[in-house]
Formats: structure tokens, sequence, C-alpha cells
């Protein structure tokens, strides 16, 4: 087998077959979703999504600042509860036009660390700064991520910086923070006073909140739960440390 062949085999089971398993996912789940979803609201859900890919919101002009030697400089703040920061962190990983310089994880705990670290050594990016917000806190890695990966190969581990300080370490005015979860992370770094970011992308919502009938709604998912988060995402947003911010 030629280096070739072998570099797409490499790029295949780290990556295509993965998130093609959670692609499948995606797609039963949502089939699920949108069976019990009135047609009336399924149908402004995707009148608000073709009017979000079709404004400028996407104009690659606006990321120009951000680039050094062709490529995104990029941290990803992320959480592990869902798929989805388990696919964006994959595509940070994997793309040649960003360079991503750490990572994360809100709570933090040896559960993320380990299967974060087994994604981290496929990439051969061990090297990747990993912050936490709390070690200690209630094992917070779903079953889905177990069967992304043989359960056997991912070890819980300890082996993780502060988050903060991974923050405001590798944080600037060029640099990009992409947020997943809960701002737990970044509003700690703010408190320090020596956080400062080019521009803060943060998660505007779940489905749950404004899509699918409160009696159908999943609980952890009501506005009621979410008001510690959201007086925190609104701190977060009117910090002067930010240079610019997306929701």
């Amino acid at each position: 087998m030629c280096e070739r062949e072998r570099s797409l085999e490499n790029i295949n089971r780290i990556i295509a077959q993965p998130v093609y398993d959670v692609i499948i996912m995606i797609y039963s789940c949502f089939r699920q979703l949108f069976k019990r979803t009135e047609k009336k609201k399924r149908n402004k859900y995707f009148k608000i999504m073709a009017a979000n890919l079709q404004s400028n919101t996407f104009n690659t002009q606006t990321y120009d600042h951000f680039y050094v030697n062709g490529r995104l400089q990029i941290v990803f703040d992320m959480e592990t509860g869902d798929m989805d920061d388990f696919i964006t962190l994959l595509l940070l990983l994997g793309h040649p036009q960003v360079n991503l310089k750490a990572v994360t994880v809100v709570p933090g705990t040896p559960d993320q660390i380990g299967f974060i670290r087994h994604v981290l050594t496929l990439f051969n990016r061990t090297d990747l700064p990993l912050g936490v917000y709390n070690m200690n806190a209630q094992p917070s890695l779903s079953r889905f991520h177990y069967k992304v990966y043989d359960a056997a190969a991912i070890k819980e581990s300890r082996e993780a910086l502060d988050a903060c300080e991974v923050l405001v370490n590798h944080c600037d005015e060029r640099t990009i923070l992409i947020c997943g979860g809960p701002l737990s992370n970044v509003r700690k770094a703010l408190e320090t006073g020596k956080f400062k970011l080019g521009r803060l992308v943060v998660q505007g919502g779940f489905a749950g909140d404004n899509i699918i009938p409160p009696k159908k709604r999943i609980n952890r998912f009501t506005r009621q739960n979410h008001w510690r988060e959201i007086f925190c995402f609104e701190e977060c947003l009117s910090s002067s440390a930010l240079h610019s911010r997306y929701a």
C-alpha cells in the first residue's frame, strides 16, 4: 500500500467513518423529531435556516484578520452532552485552514479528558493544551461517545490544565474562540482581567426551546432551567475584552 493510500485510509478511519455514523444518528433523531412537530412549525424552521444561510454572516472576508500564515487561529471550548461538539472538534482538527491552538471543556471530568485525549492522539495532536473547568464534577461523557471509537481504548485521565489559564494564555486579538456549551470557562477567564479575544462565537440555542411544542420538550432544555446560563451568557457577551461576538 502506497503512502497516499495509507493516508486516505487513516482519514477514513479517524474522521470519515465517525462523522458518517454521527450523521446517520442525527438523521434518525431529526426524523423522529419532525414526525412529532406540526407542519407549520417545520416550515417556519426551514425558512429561518434558509434566511441564515443567505445572510452575510458567513462572509469569509470578515475573518481575514484571524488568518495567520493562511490558517484561522481558533480555540475551542466544548462539552460532551451531545454529538455536535465532537463533530466540530473533528472538523477543527482536520481542516487544513485551521490552526487549533487549544481545547477547553466543561466541566472537564476524567471521562471527558480521556475521550478528548484519545481523539487528539489519533490526530497526532497530543501537544495541544487541554483545559478543564471542574475535574471533580459528575461524569459528563454521554453514551454516544463510547459508540464512536472502541470503548476499551478510551481510558479516564486527569491530565489537563486549568481552562481559565489556557484561555488567558492562548487567546488574543487575532484568535477566534468557539464555544459549544455553557460559558463557564469564558466567564472565569474574563474575571481575571487579563483575557483578550478577537472574536467570540457561541452556540445560539437548542432546538428543544424554539421548535418542539412545550409539552414535548426535554426538561433540561426548558427555559426555566437555563437562567444561570443565560446570566453568564449576557455577562460574557457584554465584556469589553471581546473585540467582536457572534451568537
